[in-house]
């Protein structure tokens, strides 16, 4: 009886061990591939709002150093952060394209100007066209960033899990050793084989 049990006992760990490993590797090809997707999404806004400093100030390029650190170190703080700054900036860009839009398509394109705030303003219109851009860009990395937090906040919770499981594994290796141990003493021993002759 005492066989048997440890037998199952060794059944029960060795395919929570198999399903650990094989759930580990689909987790890590997803992270990866999703990592990616993040990257490029940053380096996007990055660029993008680059090209609008030009003409307006604009906090995004400090918001993607702290995505950056999230997708690197993989944080979940850093990740939570910089998620709730980018709804704050997404805000702001339709505030401002709003304002613009009104002051560009009703005033700028209606009025006579000199040559030189004609250059301004053309720079205004380029640089408008990209903060449009860059606020799709925005929305589709809010996405792509909310997909990474909920992976970040499973494989935190799968990584608690599995330690938690692998105290119980431990446990069960010393409780099969134990089980053995005293299987073999219990053969070796003469007074309970002269029991057993009788």
């Amino acid at each position: 009886m005492l066989r048997s049990l440890v037998g199952s006992e060794m059944c029960i760990r060795d395919r929570y061990q198999r399903r650990v490993r094989g759930k580990g590797l689909g987790c890590m090809m997803g992270e990866r591939n999703l990592d990616k997707v993040v990257s490029i999404a940053l380096s996007a806004q990055f660029v993008l709002a680059m090209i609008n400093t030009l003409h307006r100030s604009d906090i995004t390029p400090v918001l993607c150093l702290i995505g950056f650190y999230s997708v690197k170190e993989r944080k979940q703080n850093a990740t939570r952060t910089y998620l709730i700054f980018l709804f704050v900036s997404i805000v702001l860009d339709v505030i401002w394209l709003s304002a613009q839009g009104s002051y560009i398509y009703s005033y700028l394109r209606t009025h006579q100007f000199a040559d030189g705030q004609l250059r301004d303003n053309h720079l205004l219109e380029f640089v408008f066209m990209c903060s449009v851009v860059l606020l799709v860009v925005k929305m589709l990395s809010a996405i792509a960033v909310y997909k990474f937090y909920v992976e970040l906040e499973e494989g935190f919770h799968f990584t608690s899990t599995r330690s938690g499981f692998g105290s119980i594994g431990t446990d069960l290796e010393s409780a099969s050793t134990e089980q053995s141990s005293l299987i073999q003493a219990t053969s070796n021993n003469p007074t309970s084989a002269g029991y057993q002759n009788e």
